[in-house]
């Protein structure tokens, strides 16, 4: 990557208004080619993280918010706000790291 296009990527972009991240709704957007979901955490801090699940790659802007951080819409993997995986549907046991 040249110095030019790494300067492009660390750039601060605005994502979105503060209004329209919410706790109801994930928000998908695309920034220079990679797929990101914005939400609120419980707190109301705004989250970003990878638009993908990683058990399937369904896009988790598609789910929805919970107590936690955000379920994928498909299988209802739960990721908390750092991207951790922390709740798989029939399963107790969550390998780690398990970051999408």
């Amino acid at each position: 990557m040249s110095a030019q296009e790494e300067w492009v990527r660390n750039a601060w972009y605005v994502i979105a208004w503060s209004e329209e991240i919410s706790q109801d709704k994930p928000l998908g957007r695309d920034i220079l080619g990679k797929s990101v979901v914005i939400f609120r955490s419980p707190e109301g801090r705004a989250v970003v993280m990878d638009n993908r699940c990683a058990h399937r790659g369904f896009p988790l802007s598609e789910g929805r918010t919970t107590e936690r951080g955000i379920q994928c819409g498909y299988h209802g993997f739960e990721y908390d706000t750092t991207g951790a995986c922390v709740h798989v549907p029939g399963q107790w046991r969550i390998p780690l790291p398990f970051k999408p």
